[in-house]
């Protein structure tokens, strides 16, 4: 669950930094002939940028390494860049954090 939480934010990091080229205007119209909103068109020009897509794998596999060499949940969640979150939570360590998680998620 923690590597598809990750991956998530990975993606959703690199979809979100950066302007697009601007290139594209507002209104183009798409394949199927409609008009495309802003965020498709900034999408579309991500997606078309082969050097940034590349340089995305690369980012996404060394941290997916990382991820899946972790020794334990702290090491986890340090990775994932949420170990302050876990702490801040009010629990002791990590696991104390995801009993309480599964719970809430029971209730």
């Amino acid at each position: 669950m923690l590597v598809y939480t990750g991956l998530i934010e990975q993606l959703q990091q690199f979809f979100k930094k950066g302007k697009s080229s601007g290139t594209a205007k507002s209104g183009e119209k798409g394949d199927s002939g409609g008009s495309l909103e802003k965020w498709e068109i900034e999408m579309n020009e991500k997606l078309g940028n082969m050097k940034e897509m590349v340089g995305l794998s690369k980012d996404l596999l060394s941290w997916l390494e990382d991820m899946t060499s972790s020794d334990d949940l702290q090491e986890a969640f340090d990775v994932m860049g949420a170990l302050t979150d876990v702490f801040s939570s009010g629990h002791a360590c990590c696991e104390d954090f995801v009993q309480a998680a599964i719970h809430a998620g029971r209730s």
